[in-house]
């Protein structure tokens, strides 16, 4: 029995992601034909604790089996212009070592077996967006601007 991917509504796990002032050269934690340093700037932890949304969206163009993971990560960068300043962009490879299939630590974390995903997370550290295979930039935008409007003063 494989564990389901973190479900909508409960807390994101607290991965301390690689960034790029961890790495010599981004490409060890990015196989985007050009990878974009925006995308790998935050640890999830960290985000979290400074209450700052987020989107993470798990990809490896390179080695995608589904073809879809070079688009994800191109739509994802579509919104930074408009969301970057209010919501923390995580871009987290899969593969660690592809030859080996050895994941990444913050892929077991998050208990996905599948890609590419995106996952919405409040201020408070929880999804509240989540999203497997293609999506568009509107779902994406329509999840972000829930996280955006629900702020602590607001209780429904």
């Amino acid at each position: 029995e494989v564990a389901a991917t973190p479900t909508v509504g409960s807390a994101a796990p607290r991965s301390r992601n690689l960034i790029a002032r961890d790495v010599k050269n981004l490409r060890q934690i990015d196989t985007s034909p050009r990878p974009d340093p925006r995308l790998h700037q935050v640890r999830i932890a960290d985000a979290i604790a400074q209450g700052k949304p987020q989107l993470i969206v798990f990809a490896t163009p390179q080695f995608c089996t589904s073809r879809m993971c070079g688009p994800v990560v191109d739509i994802v960068r579509t919104l930074l212009p408009t969301y970057g300043k209010r919501v923390a962009f995580v871009h987290q490879e899969i593969w660690q070592d592809f030859a080996d299939k050895k994941v990444f630590p913050t892929v077991e974390e998050w208990r996905l077996f599948t890609e590419p995903w995106i996952f919405v997370v409040d201020g408070q550290g929880i999804i509240r967006g989540k999203f497997e295979g293609l999506v568009t930039a509107r779902e994406l935008e329509i999840a972000l601007q829930q996280v955006l409007g629900r702020g602590p003063a607001r209780h429904q």
